[in-house]
C-alpha cells in the first residue's frame, strides 16, 4: 500500500514538473519573439531579395539601412508576421524545450562530473541530441502550419499601394500580398485546399525543427554539463549565457542549409525574378536547383543574420527559462 502511495505521489510531481516546465517555455517563445520578430523578418527578406534579384543583391547591413531608410524598422521588419510568429513560438518552443528533460532523461543521458570516458561523453551527447531532435520534431510538425505562413508573409512583406493594392517594395513588389495577416492566411489555405494542406511540406518543417532543437539543447546543456562537471564554472546565470553563446553558433551553423530551402521553396512562387529564384514541387528539387545555380555557399546564405538573431535570442531564451524554472519552484536545467 506504502509503495502504491509513493508511486502515485512521484507521478503526480513529475506531471506538475512538466507542466511548469511547459509553462516556462512557453512563456519564453513568446517573449522572445516578441523581441526578435524583427531581425527574423530581416533574415527572410534578405534570402528572398538575393535569390529573386542576384543583380542587386547587398550586404546584410546595407540592406538594414536600405529598409529602416524607406520603410521604418516598424513598417519594414517587426510588424510583418508578428503575432503568427509569436504563437509559432511559444507553440513550437513550449514543446520542445517542454519536452526535452523528461526526453533525455528516459534516454539516460548522464551529467559530465568530469570523471567521464571520451565514450561516456560522446554516447550522452548523443541522446542529448537525440532528446532534442525528437521534442524539436514533435513542436515544429504542430507549429509548421503557423511557421509556413510566417515564411510566406516575411518574405513578400513590403509597403502596399493605398490604392491599387500591390506592393510597392520587396521581393514581390508589383504584385499583391498573398495573404493580408496569419490568421487570414490560414483560413485561405484550408478554404482552398483543405485542412491537410495546412501541413503540405511539414516534414521539412518537423526536419527543420528536429536539427535546430537538437543543435541547439544538445549545446547548451552539453556545455553547462561540462563545465560543471570540469568545475569551471557554477550553475547559474554566467553560465547560463556562456552555454547559450555555444549553442547559437551550432544551431546557427547546423540549420542554415534547411532554413534556406524552406524559405526558397515557401518564396518561389512569389518572388519576382522566376529565372533566378529556383521554383521546384518539392523542397529537395528546390535545393537541387539552388546548388546547380548558385552553389553550395548559397545553403549558409543568410548565416550572419541567423547568427545575429540566435545569439540574443538563445541568451535570453536561456536566461528566462532558467528564471522561470526557479520562479516556479523547479531547479535549474540539469
Amino acid at each position: 500500500m506504502a509503495s502504491t502511495t509513493t508511486s502515485a505521489s512521484r507521478s503526480q510531481k513529475s506531471r506538475r514538473e512538466l507542466a511548469r516546465n511547459f509553462a516556462a517555455s512557453s512563456l519564453t517563445g513568446a517573449v522572445t519573439m516578441l523581441a526578435t520578430n524583427w531581425i527574423d523578418c530581416l533574415r527572410i527578406r534578405w534570402q528572398a531579395h538575393g535569390l529573386s534579384a542576384p543583380e542587386q543583391r547587398t550586404g546584410l547591413t546595407a540592406y538594414l539601412r536600405g529598409i529602416a531608410r524607406s520603410e521604418g524598422v516598424w513598417h519594414g521588419l517587426q510588424k510583418h508576421a508578428l503575432a503568427t510568429n509569436i504563437v509559432a513560438s511559444t507553440i513550437s518552443m513550449g514543446t520542445r524545450i517542454g519536452l526535452y528533460p523528461m526526453a533525455r532523461d528516459l534516454l539516460g543521458a548522464k551529467p559530465d562530473t568530469g570523471h567521464q570516458t571520451a565514450l561516456g561523453r560522446i554516447t550522452s551527447t548523443a541522446k542529448m541530441v537525440t532528446a532534442g531532435v525528437g521534442s524539436g520534431m514533435c513542436g515544429y510538425w504542430v507549429a509548421s502550419p503557423l511557421f509556413m505562413v510566417k515564411v510566406q508573409l516575411q518574405s513578400e512583406a513590403g509597403v502596399v499601394d493605398a490604392a491599387s493594392g500591390l506592393l510597392t517594395t520587396g521581393a514581390a513588389a508589383g504584385r499583391a500580398p498573398t495573404y493580408k495577416h496569419g490568421w487570414g492566411g490560414v483560413c485561405k489555405i484550408v478554404r482552398e485546399r483543405g485542412p491537410l494542406a495546412l501541413w503540405s511540406g511539414a516534414g521539412w518543417f518537423t526536419l527543420r525543427g528536429g536539427t535546430f532543437s537538437g543543435s541547439q539543447l544538445a549545446a547548451y546543456d552539453g556545455t553547462k554539463s561540462l563545465c560543471i562537471g570540469k568545475g569551471w564554472m557554477a550553475d547559474g546565470p554566467a553560465l547560463h549565457v556562456a552555454a547559450s553563446v555555444v549553442a547559437s553558433f551550432s544551431l546557427s551553423t547546423a540549420v542554415m542549409p534547411l532554413d534556406n530551402i524552406i524559405t526558397m521553396f515557401q518564396a518561389s512562387k512569389i518572388l519576382t525574378n522566376t529565372s533566378a529564384a529556383p521554383a521546384a514541387s518539392t523542397p529537395l528539387g528546390t535545393a537541387r536547383l539552388m546548388y546547380q545555380q548558385h552553389g553550395v555557399p548559397v545553403f549558409f546564405r543568410g548565416w550572419s543574420a541567423m547568427f545575429s538573431r540566435m545569439l540574443p535570442t538563445s541568451v535570453a531564451t536561456f536566461y528566462i527559462y532558467e528564471f522561470v524554472r526557479s520562479a516556479l519552484g523547479l531547479n535549474y536545467l540539469d
